[in-house]
This record gives C-alpha cells, structure tokens and sequence, in this order.
C-alpha cells in the first residue's frame, strides 16, 4: 500500500489534546473482527488512563455498553482528519482478530507514535515486535458474543505469522495488552524509539513513491511476457 510522499512531514493544526491524561487511541471501524472489545476490557482496568474510541459501524452501541459508562472510554465517532486525532494520542492500539494490513498503523508511524498490535495477518510487514512496536500472539478464544445479524462476520480463518498458514481467528489477551500499555506508558523514552522507528519504516516502504513504482513494475512485467 501507497500512503503519504516519502518527503511529507505531518504538522498537526494545533497541540491541544483530548486529555491531559496518558492518552490511548483506536481509529477504525466498529466491526467484529477490529477486537476493539478487547480494547475496553483492558480499559477497565485500567482507570488513570484515557481511552479514545474513532470510528462509526453496527456494533457502536454494542461497544458502548460493554464499556459500561466508564468515564476513562470516551467515543469520538468519524474524526475528519485521522493524522490529526493520532498526533493527540500517545499511543495506538489495532487489537484487531483479522487484519491484511492496517493502514491506522502507517498513519500512525508518519505521525512517529508507538504501536500496539495483534500479530495476525499482515500486521508483522510492518510492525517488528521489540522494534518499531509491541506485536501480542493472539493466544485466547474469541470472547466477543453479541454480534448483531448485519454486522460483518468473525472470519473463518486468518494467517498465522510464524507459520504463514491459515489458522483458527483468536484474539490477543486483555491482560497482555495491559501490561504493554503500561510498559509504554511508564517508559516515555521506549515510545519515542518505537515512534521513531515505525517512522522510518512506513517512510522507507510504504510511501506512494515506491507503490508507483511498484505498480509500473509489475505492469511492463505483463507487457514484456505478452
């Protein structure tokens, strides 16, 4: 995926934030197989932080009640400018069940902000785990029950990376996922490692530059073997 030139430097329009509290965002849609379930039960337990919920999609009210008026999970719905929304966060977690790739994760390295993701998918090409982010196995049974009939439908099967087969959906642990919000949120210097080395990442190969050359590639390739 193209996303952004990889001469762009993003300026957000102003600094002021959500919360003056340690700030935790999820961008995305509300759908089954997103985890953000998984999200609100780790933000239970974990009160002296602020949670950031964007995004619309059928299981809004869903999520809603399963956060159960806390008052640290705080839903923004659509945010008209997503780079801006995670320029405020100090970190992101995509604690999705299914993902080919994760575009918020991208957004997130030009915005040089630490992330926390489930290892599923396509998530590992661009993410590595102890580098430029924390990756959690997926390792616990699927939790999430209430899934209205015109929500999307958990997936049947995902890719495992370390096997780079198929495999059954499961979903990272709430408790895993806490103990590294916490890590990151007691270690500002590890953020600013993380933040900066996903940067790099997502600057060396996913700019738009290099998905037009791709693209021209894989065409004069079909051209010459005609």
């Amino acid at each position: 995926n193209g996303f952004l030139s990889k001469n762009y430097k993003f300026v957000p329009k102003n600094n002021k934030r959500y919360s003056e509290k340690l700030s935790v965002g999820y961008a995305g849609r509300l759908e089954t197989f997103k985890g953000v379930h998984v999200l609100i039960e780790s933000a239970k337990k974990l009160p002296k932080y602020d949670f950031f919920i964007a995004g619309e999609g059928v299981l809004k009210d869903v999520l809603k009640k399963s956060a159960n008026n806390c008052k640290n999970i705080h839903f923004l719905g659509n945010v008209k400018e997503p780079l801006d929304f995670i320029s405020k966060m100090d970190i992101i977690v995509t604690p999705s069940i299914r993902e080919p790739l994760g575009n918020i994760i991208i957004e997130s390295g030009y915005c040089k902000k630490p992330v926390i993701a489930s290892n599923v998918d396509g998530i590992p090409e661009i993410i590595t785990n102890g580098i430029s982010g924390i990756l959690i196995d997926q390792d616990k049974k699927i939790s999430f029950k209430s899934i209205p009939n015109n929500a999307i439908p958990m997936p049947d099967v995902v890719i495992s990376p370390k096997s780079q087969e198929l495999t059954t959906p499961k979903e990272i642990d709430p408790l895993k996922l806490c103990e590294s919000i916490s890590l990151l949120a007691s270690n500002s210097n590890l953020r600013k490692l993380y933040g900066e080395n996903l940067y790099r990442t997502v600057i060396e190969k996913f700019n738009i530059e290099n998905y037009h050359d791709s693209i021209e590639k894989i065409y004069q390739n079909l051209l010459n073997n005609q």
